[in-house]
């Protein structure tokens, strides 16, 4: 304790002996505290930042100072907001949620106040605080940029290239390429990269419409697409364009293939490289195209409707198209005709022309209708018509031939016969009934009139000589257009007779049972179509030089025979059907035909080895 009192007695007189003048040049080297080599960063984020999504900020302050803060203060807009300071990591955390902000510029105050550590007494009574402020701003763009606009949409390939512009800017999360459909839309992911190359090669939008009694028939029937750019306030479309299906995509053809089965031909689709197979009246074809036998009678004139539909998802969604198909032009031949009520057709072998009997409009009820002849080159390329008369009723008893010993052509209404000059088609002859009389007609010198109901008054005349070659009752008469053979069925029995000047006489007998309905002279061979009470249809082949007979049947009715004299064959028509018979070769081909025609009837007919339907179309190599 003595030692304690000797030494503080000793500094005392130590500092009371001694002195120091102090100056202003001593004061100014004492450095009073600041905060300017302080700073704060915040992690992850430079002024001028835009946010867009709800984010945790972490900030540090950085510089000399103590440890013990007073305490750290952060402001947005000038509002407090709360903040966090870990004095052991020395980070503060505050959050920022733009979902609550207007878009634009927004601001951040840092106010962090800590003590000096200056060991000055004020520092050391904790009076001594600075302050260290900072401010940031950060921009808050809820809208994405611009997307760029589509510029073109087309096919090619097989699949859907979709371009666009010029990006407009990086403020979005995500990109997608939107592709809208009527009901439903995709959306495919773009990277970076693809939106800088401006270009999508769509490989799976398939494109299809259905018949409208098909449900959701238009559902995909075309595709908007756009450019879609996201974040979590918003979806931004770009401006768009659309690709629509089109019908004329899928145009099924008919291929004639013989009279027992078909080709179905249908061409590559648009869209093949997004799909591969097609769905074609239960038969799967490839979407590139192709063609496919279908093992089932081809009914000539028949109008083929083929449904479809791409072998593909549509949404779930059946959705079938139907189609009528063409006819290929490599297999069947057309014509524009006009008008469908034709009633017979002849080729002409000297002009190398085809000659159309056509029954047109109606003139009155009592006139009739107005007949046509209609001159056709050999491609079928509509040359001329010109004006017969007027027929008594539609379709009754109409029929054209080619006169075998002139080469000029008659025609035959229900009541009169004319013959028609070959060159010009103006009449040459007429021959029309009375009133009375149910049907009057003639070939060459020969005219044949019929008066009266079962049995039936049949005049037979020679107007050369002037000579009536037979009067009297009968029940069926049918003459050859050569006009030298005729059938006649009366009380003296049936039979086919020959006419020499003046004079009938018969060459063949005919059953009791039969009925001759059509009589064609092919050198010296007469053919007859026949049928007997129970319609049982026949036609026979009678060679006039050595008295033979060959009979064939054909169906239950023989409605009507041709002869084409270029194929040397037979038309043959009944109810059933129809048929082609080589006269020489005895072979029959028989085969469906569209015979119904709503208010009336369609028919075929065999010219120049071309067969023919009313619908205007044509096969040839008969």
């Amino acid at each position: 304790m003595k030692k304690s009192v000797l030494l503080f007695s000793i500094l005392t007189i130590i500092c009371f002996n001694c002195s120091y003048n102090f100056s202003e040049d001593n004061l100014n080297e004492i450095d009073r505290p600041s905060t300017k080599n302080n700073s704060i960063l915040i992690s992850n984020f430079k002024s001028g930042d835009t946010i867009n999504s709800q984010r945790v900020m972490t900030y540090t302050f950085e510089g000399p100072s103590n440890p013990f803060r007073a305490e750290s203060i952060v402001y947005l807009d000038g509002e407090k907001i709360g903040a966090g300071w870990n004095a052991e990591t020395e980070t503060g955390r505050f959050s920022l949620y733009p979902a609550r902000y207007k878009d634009g510029i927004h601001k951040l105050r840092f106010e962090h106040s800590f003590f000096s550590g200056s060991g000055s007494i004020a520092d050391q009574l904790g009076q001594e605080v600075l302050t260290k402020i900072e401010e940031f701003n950060f921009v808050v763009r809820r809208k994405t940029s611009t997307p760029p606009p589509i510029t073109e949409v087309k096919i090619e390939n097989g699949s859907i290239t979709v371009k666009w512009g010029e990006m407009n800017g990086n403020d979005y999360e995500k990109a997608y390429l939107s592709i809208k459909f009527k009901e439903s839309e995709q959306k495919v992911p773009l990277s970076p990269e693809i939106l800088s190359q401006k270009k999508f090669i769509d490989k799976t939008t398939v494109l299809h419409t259905g018949n409208r009694n098909t449900p959701f028939y238009d559902y995909y029937s075309k595709a908007e697409y756009s450019i879609l750019l996201t974040n979590q306030y918003t979806d931004n479309y770009g401006s768009s364009k659309e690709i629509e299906y089109n019908i004329e995509w899928f145009e099924p053809e008919i291929v004639f293939n013989g009279f027992n089965d078909y080709i179905i031909k249908w061409p590559s689709h648009p869209l093949y490289g997004n799909f591969e197979n097609l769905q074609i009246s239960g038969f799967l074809g490839s979407s590139s195209g192709g063609e496919m036998v279908v093992d089932r009678p081809f009914i000539f004139g028949s109008d083929y409707t083929i449904n479809f539909k791409p072998k593909v998802n549509l949404g779930g969604y059946e959705i079938y198209s139907f189609r009528n198909a063409k006819l290929d032009e490599d297999t069947f031949g057309s014509f524009n005709f006009g008008v469908p009520n034709y009633k017979g057709i002849v080729y002409h072998t000297t002009n190398e022309k085809y000659y159309i009997l056509v029954n047109g409009a109606r003139i009155s009820n009592i006139e009739g209708y107005e007949l046509y002849i209609y001159e056709y080159s050999k491609d079928m390329e509509f040359i001329r018509r010109n004006y017969i008369s007027n027929s008594e009723a539609l379709g009754r008893h109409l029929s054209i031939y080619i006169d075998p010993l002139t080469q000029n052509f008659y025609v035959d209404t229900f009541n009169s016969s004319y013959l028609i000059d070959k060159d010009n088609l103006s009449i040459i002859k007429q021959v029309t009934g009375s009133a009375n009389d149910i049907r009057k007609n003639f070939r060459g010198n020969i005219v044949i009139t019929r008066t009266g109901h079962f049995p039936t008054h049949t005049t037979i005349e020679n107007i050369q000589t002037n000579t009536i070659i037979r009067s009297g009752n009968s029940i069926g008469s049918v003459l050859s257009d050569d006009a030298k053979y005729i059938f006649i069925a009366d009380e003296n029995g049936r039979g086919i007779y020959e006419i020499d000047g003046n004079q009938l006489s018969k060459i063949i007998d005919i059953s009791e049972d039969d009925y001759v309905s059509k009589l064609i002279v092919v050198g010296n061979r007469l053919i007859y179509s026949h049928y007997s009470g129970e319609f049982s249809g026949k036609f026979s082949i009678a060679d006039l030089n050595t008295n033979t007979k060959k009979t064939f049947e054909f169906g239950t009715y023989q409605k009507s025979m041709q002869y084409d004299p270029v194929s040397e064959k037979l038309l043959l028509i009944n109810n059933g059907g129809a048929g082609i018979f080589d006269i020489n070769s005895d072979i029959l081909e028989t085969f469906p035909y569209e015979h119904i025609n709503g208010g009336g009837d369609h028919f075929v007919y065999l010219q120049n080895g071309r067969l023919f339907h009313t619908k205007g179309i044509y096969i040839d190599n008969f």
